[in-house]
């Protein structure tokens, strides 16, 4: 059950690309016209969100959108005009307040079973009735239900893991809940993820049994929370390696084609066990900024961020224990327009949407290496790098874009930035150059060593683990992968530049 109020944010690190400033798009699209040259893609700012969408239908695995829109809710009365009541529950939850039964753990645990099995029965009635929510409340229900029917699951699952609150202040009396909602994308999870929800609950009279009748989601990014399913209805497009959710008439059948094949060459390039495909929320800007939890409209494309993984659900104390260990699942979201303005700019370019390529390659490297922190240069530029090394018009374009932006006599002195918070500093112009010199220092070791050698150092420094790692151990990279320490690399990556760029 998505929904509700958004709650504490628990904070962790997405890895994402960067929207260049609107203006200097416009102004470098406007000389390409007269130039004739290639630019990256602009940012285009269409914020309004749909609000319809068709029926929905079975789960297909071609590139035909499944759209899910519930339709109207069907759970009754408003309990203001049933019993002249205002505020949560129902009539018969109503009764006995003041004298409700205690919190039971095995009751909690049963209403966990109820919901999974109701989750399994594809029955959003039987869903609603272990609810008492009506009106916008039980059609948000209605369009969650619709929704994660739609994505293809092969495991959906309820389970209560904490009592945050043995009665909650205000009118209703009963508990605040956890609940996880554990699934598993086909053939895009290994195992089960979680989603993080919070349930206040009620009794039935005094004692009778729990019933749903409020719901709240998480904010942080490591809760999983908000995923698309939790906003609206949704469309879902399947491909041999992407599962592609988006709001109805996004315009997603027409970049399906581009995605799979940029997942695919990740995939082929960065094999990960288990995973064949890749979850992709494609969004609006104002979206992005939504599902990333702390940005504003227009600062990222993208970003991938991780997911607790849950590879076995095992008795606990008093609730279930959602065993999360050093696994982990991840997702992607993309902005719709910046995708598509940058396939017709380049005119469907080789190697599948470069936006993706970038992400999905953080997409890979966050499960091949789930517990390392490489330096940022490395993580950022890896990605770059390989968002690049599809179609080489996406590549002319970098080098177009960083010739505007570097002066000849601003040309960098050192690596950009190792540590996460250096990297991404509160100035945009600093941030978009970082981003452009970090793919930079790939473009160099490609250049100099080769493809392949460029792409088994990104592998390794991904190996590499800044909170616990000493210096040496970057040197011994470095040296294995080029021949050179950290300092000679840096001298030979600047040199380049300035051969580069310079006069």
């Amino acid at each position: 059950m998505p929904g509700g109020a958004q709650r504490e944010h628990r904070g962790s690190m997405p890895t994402g690309r960067r929207s260049p400033f609107l203006t200097r798009v416009v102004a470098l699209l406007a000389a390409a016209v007269l130039a004739g040259c290639a630019v990256p893609a602009p940012v285009t700012i269409t914020p309004a969100r749909p609000t319809s969408a068709a029926e929905a239908g079975p789960t297909q695995t071609d590139s035909a959108p499944i759209q899910t829109d519930a339709g109207p809710t069907e759970t009754g009365a408003d309990p203001t005009e049933a019993g002249g009541h205002d505020g949560l529950g129902s009539a018969e939850t109503r009764q006995g307040r003041g004298h409700k039964a205690g919190v039971d753990h095995a009751e909690l645990i049963a209403l966990g079973q109820e919901l999974t099995a109701a989750l399994d029965s594809g029955d959003v009635e039987r869903w609603l009735a272990l609810t008492t929510l009506t009106g916008e409340a039980a059609q948000q229900q209605r369009d969650w239900y619709a929704g994660v029917q739609a994505v293809p699951m092969d495991v959906r699952e309820m389970h209560p893991t904490w009592l945050l609150e043995r009665d909650v202040d205000g009118e209703v009396h009963g508990p605040l809940v956890e609940f996880s909602f554990r699934h598993r994308v086909t053939g895009a999870d290994k195992v089960p993820v979680v989603e993080l929800y919070e349930f206040t609950l009620e009794r039935v009279g005094t004692d009778g049994p729990y019933r749903v009748v409020e719901v709240a989601g998480s904010e942080g990014v490591d809760s999983a929370y908000p995923q698309l399913w939790d906003l609206g209805p949704i469309e879902v497009v399947e491909t041999d390696a992407t599962v592609l959710i988006a709001e109805p008439g996004s315009g997603l059948p027409e970049l399906s084609a581009g995605m799979d094949e940029a997942a695919a060459a990740v995939f082929d390039s960065f094999p990960v066990e288990g995973v064949q495909r890749m979850v992709v929320s494609v969004v609006d800007e104002s979206l992005v900024a939504t599902l990333f939890g702390d940005s504003e409209e227009g600062t990222y494309a993208g970003f991938a961020v991780p997911v607790l993984a849950s590879a076995e659900v095992q008795p606990g104390r008093n609730l279930p224990d959602v065993v999360t260990d050093d696994s982990i699942g991840a997702r992607l979201i993309v902005d719709v327009d910046y995708s598509a303005d940058e396939w017709d700019i380049f005119d469907q370019p080789q190697g599948g949407s470069p936006l993706l390529r970038h992400e999905g390659l953080h997409l890979a490297m966050m499960l091949r290496h789930p517990d390392n922190e490489p330096p940022r240069w490395a993580v950022e530029g890896f990605a770059g790098w390989f968002e690049l090394a599809g179609d080489e018009e996406v590549r002319e374009a970098h080098e177009d874009w960083y010739a505007v932006l570097a002066d000849v006599d601003d040309l960098p002195d050192a690596l950009p930035p190792a540590d996460y918070f250096e990297f991404f500093v509160d100035d945009d112009d600093s941030v978009e150059r970082h981003y452009l010199e970090a793919a930079n220092v790939f473009l160099y070791v490609e250049e100099t060593h080769g493809a392949d050698t460029a792409g088994a150092l990104g592998e390794a420094l991904h190996g590499l683990n800044l909170w616990v790692d000493e210096d040496e151990t970057l040197d011994n990279v470095l040296v294995e992968g080029v021949g050179v320490d950290l300092a000679d690399f840096e001298e030979g990556y600047l040199d380049w530049v300035r051969n580069t760029y310079g006069d």
